[in-house]
């Protein structure tokens, strides 16, 4: 956490498109392990972290 919150400034776009490949990632790997309530919770968090 310390690298993402020192290239905050610099890499700010980039932290945002990263943020939405990982929630599809997790979403989908989720869906397929049948974890669907826990992708939920994540999904949450990480659109919440975007908006801010």
């Amino acid at each position: 956490m310390d690298p993402i919150k020192d290239g905050t400034e610099e890499g700010d776009v980039a932290s945002d498109k990263e943020a939405e490949g990982d929630d599809g990632i997790e979403v989908s790997a989720g869906n397929v392990a049948g974890g669907n309530h826990a992708s939920h919770h994540k999904c949450e968090l990480t659109f919440r972290i975007p908006n801010r």
